[in-house]
């Protein structure tokens, strides 16, 4: 059986899915990451934590 990962990156986690080829999910996770605001009106991203929280998600779903 083939499965697949859908991943929905919001403004503060990324959710995932594992689904089966008919459509029905296996399982979710979900993995929170932070934005940094050095000033106001500036609002950056930690793309290393933003990585981790996907790698994080996607790994939680492959032990399925």
């Amino acid at each position: 059986m083939q499965y697949m990962i859908g991943l929905d990156i919001d403004t503060s986690s990324v959710k995932g899915v594992l689904m089966e080829e008919g459509g029905k999910i296996k399982a979710s996770a979900k993995a929170a990451f932070f934005y940094r605001k050095p000033r106001q009106g500036i609002v950056e991203l930690d793309t290393e934590g933003y990585l981790n929280a996907c790698f994080c998600a996607m790994r939680e779903l492959a032990k399925e």
